[in-house]
């Protein structure tokens, strides 16, 4: 078993964006400078040097934490193309690989084992696992039977103002709403942990969000304690956050066996500066590598970071 610290957060409204590692790193960044330059250059340098890492975050009902689906590959299993010649099962096999999250005894399950495809089918198939609103998960853990937690994103429209025309132009933003707790783990030292404490209770009062003056990102900080999870010895890792290699890790990760997915985070700030395209991989993805830091992208012109250091879970 491996200790985990987790920070326990109950939203109160929805968030402009992704409650990621690089969202919930700038947010406790931002606050941070705000209440002691010498506070925020303590935990600025903790990060950038792989000391404190922080995970994104993910669904908790009830006591059930909820994980990002690992992403391998499955074998080919000549029964299971057979069977799936049957519409049902065929469907049943296409939900199983749009499965989003997983329940922390299934992704337990999937880190030390790595089922067949044709295993977790038969799995659910004999009521020991559910599968609902692509999330998997033992069917008699607490809260998920009710099946009545959400994660929605929708489109927000907004105004932009021409100032030399008068003429206005309407655009999209996207939201997330969220009718659950959510949870995210971080690796760091006590000092520093105080720190993100802190950090947190002034996010309380105003709202982890660039629009936190017209009621985005407000939550409750409800906890933060230890929590376990059964890892397998080693030989692969699986992300639980987003990840930019450092210059020196591209040649690893280019050579190493892999299973992944990338996003590409781009932007502005909330000044107005440009945020140029940059690619990271995704939670879930997996590397064949025992380790691996990341690198906290500095963009001066924008004085902002964008957290690329990898949290990740050790893999069979």
């Amino acid at each position: 078993m491996t200790t985990h610290t987790a920070v326990i957060l109950s939203p109160e409204s929805n968030f402009m964006a992704e409650v990621d590692s690089i969202k919930i790193f700038g947010s406790i960044a931002s606050a941070l400078s705000e209440l002691d330059r010498d506070k925020f250059d303590r935990f600025y340098s903790s990060v950038k040097t792989g000391e404190t890492r922080i995970s994104s975050s993910f669904p908790l009902i009830k006591d059930t934490h909820l994980f990002p689906m690992p992403i391998y590959s499955f074998e080919y299993d000549k029964d299971l193309s057979e069977k799936s010649e049957d519409i049902e099962v065929f469907t049943k096999i296409k939900e199983i690989k749009k499965t989003e999250f997983v329940s922390q005894s299934v992704f337990e399950e999937i880190l030390n084992n790595k089922p067949k495809l044709g295993d977790i089918l038969e799995k659910i198939e004999s009521g020991e696992w559910g599968l609902d609103k692509k999330c998997l998960y033992l069917d008699e853990e607490d809260g998920l039977e009710e099946k009545n937690f959400l994660i929605k994103r929708y489109e927000i429209p907004k105004n932009v103002l021409n100032r030399y025309t008068y003429g206005s132009t309407i655009f999209y933003s996207q939201a997330h709403f969220y009718n659950c707790d959510l949870f995210f783990l971080v690796k760091t030292s006590k000092d520093i942990l105080k720190l993100i404490n802190a950090a947190l209770k002034l996010l309380e009062d105003r709202g982890m969000s660039q629009d936190f003056s017209i009621g985005f990102g407000k939550f409750m900080l409800r906890d933060i304690k230890e929590i376990e999870l059964n890892e397998p010895g080693g030989g692969g890792m699986t992300l639980l956050s987003k990840y930019h290699p450092d210059e020196n890790e591209i040649e690893l990760i280019n050579s190493c066996n892999k299973y992944y997915q990338i996003k590409e985070i781009k932007g502005f700030t909330n000044n107005g500066f440009h945020i140029p395209p940059y690619i990271f991989f995704r939670e879930g993805s997996y590397f064949k590598l025992n380790g691996i830091k990341g690198k906290l992208i500095d963009i001066p012109d924008a004085r902002t970071s964008l957290n690329g250091i990898a949290y990740y879970i050790k893999s069979r």
